[in-house]
Formats: structure tokens, sequence, C-alpha cells
């Protein structure tokens, strides 16, 4: 039976700096404690499938990059909101068993995007690869039963944008120049309207229309494609999904959470994840949730935190860092106690 218990402040001293990992569902970051920014990213499709490769994974950034032994440092390795008690036991026991590490923190990846914008009370839109949530955090600690989640992100707003160019006449000369391209096209181009309704759709960053020469020269003009691509994040119906935008599940989360939070919560909402950094966003988030919210309450300014990374190297740098963790102190017992 594996048992967890805090490290204490004389243990830790005795410990390396301790090595933060965000797997996230596009991009894994890798660094050490107390830096400003990751030393290795590296793409990362999707969600855990097959925990053997994501093992073989982790084994390969301790052995190849970080070039320390994974006995000898501690790991804050973050986590999704909701994750299942089994995943988070599955993931203890491949790092304490399977690697051998020390000491193992793990941290949802919200939480961190709220620390590393300075705050510990706060309500985090997370817009990930794959999915959308929304996060309420009191002094440092998630409210689970006020997490909300949208099925839609970053890759869905570039299938999105992909199929509008292709209507517009865009072609590609293969699936792999089409990925590519639209992706590209996305991070550079694209941004949130801030009046969805008009059809030059109103920007803060000048013209919409815009031209992008494709790998075998040819322009192509980009023009409502660059701002109907990110709106369904706001409006799922655009691509038939019978759900809320993003506005209207940040107020959801807040409303429930304890009534004495709302303004606090509304005052300190985040942006994290790849799709936060599209122009726009912040503003648009603050002016519908504003307009959705109770009256006499309103959303304050919207920072972006891109990612959790940053919030997990301030996190293990701090001294109180050992007490949070835990390590393996066991003992195997023939037979399990009675339940």
């Amino acid at each position: 039976w594996v048992v967890g218990r805090g490290l204490g402040v004389g243990e830790m001293a005795h410990l390396p700096t301790a090595i933060v990992i965000d797997n996230g569902t596009d991009q894994m970051r890798v660094g050490t404690s107390g830096s400003t920014e990751p030393s290795l990213i590296c793409k990362n499709r999707g969600r855990v499938v097959s925990w053997a490769d994501m093992e073989a994974i982790w084994s390969f950034v301790f052995n190849t990059h970080v070039k320390t032994r994974s006995s000898e440092s501690p790991v804050l390795l973050t986590e999704f909101p909701l994750t299942t008690l089994s995943d988070r036991e599955r993931t203890c026991r491949m790092m304490f068993e399977g690697l051998g590490v020390p000491a193992l923190y793990l941290a949802p990846q919200s939480l961190l995007a709220l620390l590393s914008s300075g705050r510990v009370t706060g309500c985090v839109v997370d817009c990930g690869y794959d999915i959308t949530h929304t996060v309420p955090v009191f002094e440092g600690h998630c409210l689970p039963h006020a997490v909300r989640q949208l099925g839609l992100g970053g890759q869905d707003v570039t299938a999105h944008l992909a199929l509008l160019l292709k209507e517009s006449g865009a072609q590609f000369s293969s699936r792999t120049q089409e990925h590519d391209t639209v992706t590209n096209i996305k991070e550079q181009m694209c941004y949130v309207s801030t009046d969805p309704s008009s059809k030059t759709a109103t920007t803060i960053i000048g013209s919409a229309d815009v031209d992008y020469q494709l790998p075998d020269g040819q322009m192509l003009r980009i023009g409502s494609e660059r701002f109907g691509a990110p709106e369904i994040l706001f409006s799922p119906q655009t691509v038939r999904m019978v759900t809320q935008g993003i506005p209207s599940l940040l107020v959801s989360s807040v409303l429930e959470s304890d009534v004495d939070l709302w303004q606090l919560l509304l005052d300190n909402a985040v942006l994290a994840g790849g799709s936060s950094l599209l122009p726009g966003m912040g503003h648009r988030l603050r002016e519908e949730a504003s307009a959705l919210a109770p009256p006499g309450n309103r959303v304050g300014p919207v920072p972006v935190m891109d990612t959790a990374w940053l919030g997990g190297s301030l996190l293990s740098s701090l001294s109180i860092f050992g007490d949070m963790c835990i390590s393996i102190v066991s003992r195997v017992h023939s037979n399990p106690p009675p339940r």
C-alpha cells in the first residue's frame, strides 16, 4: 500500500531544484523551478491514451533533457480540471514506482495560470487544444463543483478556419500543407471581433482583409474568415453545438460559487491557453460576460496568461513547496486493511 506524506523543510533542503512539467494537450513544457521560461517545449497532441508511451516520454525527458536521474529531483506535474481519481492514481504510481521520483506535487493547470498572474483568487477561462474550462479558484483552492467545460478548443478553431477558407476557394496540395498553413494563418492573422454582427466585423487591429502567400507562391485573400473561425468559441451554434459560449460559461461558473465571491471572481477573471492569445479575446469576453452577470456585477480587465508553466515554476520555488509534496513512506501489506 502506498501512502503519501508531506516532506519536511529539512528533507526538502537536501533535494535539488524541482522539475516542472506542464503536460498540456497541445504542448509539453519542461524546466526547473525558479526559471522564467521552460527549457524544453515539444508538441503533444491530445490527452493520454497510452500510459506506457507517456512514461517513456517522461523518462526520455529526464534522461536526455533534464540530465538528472528521476530519483534525484522532486517533480511538479500539471493536471487537467476534473482529472479522475483513477488517472491521478495511475500518474502517481508511474512517477513513484516507474520513474522513482522522490517527491511529487500535482497541480491544476488553471490554478497555476492564475498564480502566474499574481493572484490566488479568481476565475480562469482556459482555452486549450481540444476543450475549454472555466475554473473558479478561492485562496489557491479550485472549486470543482463550479467548473464548467465546453467541448471546443484551438483544434476546432483551426478546423473551422480550414472549412471557411476552402468554401471561399482556397486549395491545398495535401493534408499536411493544409494543416500547417491553416494553423499558421490562425496564429498570425485571426482575431476575435468586437462586433460579430457587422459584416466587416469591427476590429482593433486594422483592416479585416489581408493577403497570405501559400507555399506554392499563390496569394490567398483572407477576409471574414479571420474572425469567423474564432467566433465558434463565443457562438458554438455556428458549428451546430447546442451549448453556451465562453462568456456564459464564465458567468455560470461564478454563479455556482458562493454569492459572497461573485464580484471577487469576476474582478479577477484570467484567460489561459493557446487560444487566449487571439487579439480581442479578453475585451470581448469582458463585455459579454459583464452583460450576463447579475446586476451590479461586472468583469474586470482580463489578463492573458498563455502558460501554466510559469505558475508551476513560481510555486515550486517557494520554501513551503516541500510541505506540499507527497512521497512514498509505505510498506506492502500481505493483506489489505478492512474497508
